[in-house]
């Protein structure tokens, strides 16, 4: 079943999203976000050898995505994981600029909650 957007961005912070800038980041310097839920980092999960084997074989081919003021991981949290897990020192991550924590969250629990991104 596919899930549909129920989060509504502001002017202020698609405005925002839309001046993002792709940049390549230290694994260890981004920072669980204090709401994602811990159960996601089961490791001895089907999905999570699944996405360890994926990016060991092709790579990361989903951007991950961080506040620049606060460094925690708005999007990809499972594929940080993974990258820590493999060894990879270094990550291309969509930085957002100057969002405030209440646009943070926002912004998390539109790109958690949808099937929609902000990819290229």
């Amino acid at each position: 079943m596919k899930r549909t957007n129920t989060v509504k961005l502001p002017r202020s912070l698609a405005e925002k999203v839309a001046n993002r800038k792709l940049v390549e980041v230290n694994v260890e310097d981004l920072i669980t976000n204090p709401v994602q839920p811990q159960t996601r980092f089961k490791k001895n999960t089907t999905k999570y050898r699944a996405l360890l084997d994926s990016v060991r074989r092709v790579g990361m081919l989903d951007n991950i995505h961080h506040s620049g003021k606060t460094m925690h991981i708005i999007h990809g949290h499972r594929r940080i994981e993974v990258l820590k897990d493999l060894g990879i020192k270094t990550v291309w991550s969509y930085l957002y600029d100057n969002i405030t924590p209440k646009e943070e969250q926002i912004l998390f629990e539109y790109l958690n909650n949808t099937n929609l991104s902000f990819g290229r």
